[in-house]
């Protein structure tokens, strides 16, 4: 894998959301998959994201390290049901099929993650009693 730099992450554009510099993304495991995403749009869209220790053996002994995976909608492993839509009929058809319905998929994460981005923030305040 290679390692882009921070600011070379902020520039990507994430393929859910279609925002550009709202924060660093990630890019698809599959080889020259270039697909980016933000990992937060990547959960709300339940695309396949796996994090594991790996154990390599070292100079100084066997160190544990921390092997991150994370698959585009089109790169997904089928079998894995990281969906925010669980109850989404899992028929088995044509590459087409499937497709279409992660389409449908990124278009309803979208429209979520525009509805959050536009709430209004829940934010407390506060207050202290004049009498103590």
């Amino acid at each position: 894998t290679c390692a882009l730099p921070i600011s070379a992450r902020r520039k990507l554009t994430c393929y859910i959301c279609k925002q550009r510099g709202a924060g660093a993304c990630i890019q698809c495991h599959k080889t020259n998959c270039y697909t980016a995403f933000h990992v937060t749009c990547a959960q709300q869209a339940g695309l396949f994201m796996k994090i594991e220790a790996v154990k390599e053996p070292g100079p100084n002994g066997i160190s544990v390290g921390v092997r991150k995976t994370a698959f585009c909608d089109v790169h997904a492993e089928p079998c894995a049901d990281n969906s925010m839509f669980p109850d989404e009929d899992k028929k088995k058809g044509s590459k087409e099929d499937a497709r279409e319905q992660a389409r449908i998929k990124m278009r309803k994460a979208r429209k979520i993650l525009a509805q959050k981005r536009n709430a209004i923030p829940n934010v407390s305040i506060p207050v202290i009693p004049d009498q103590r």
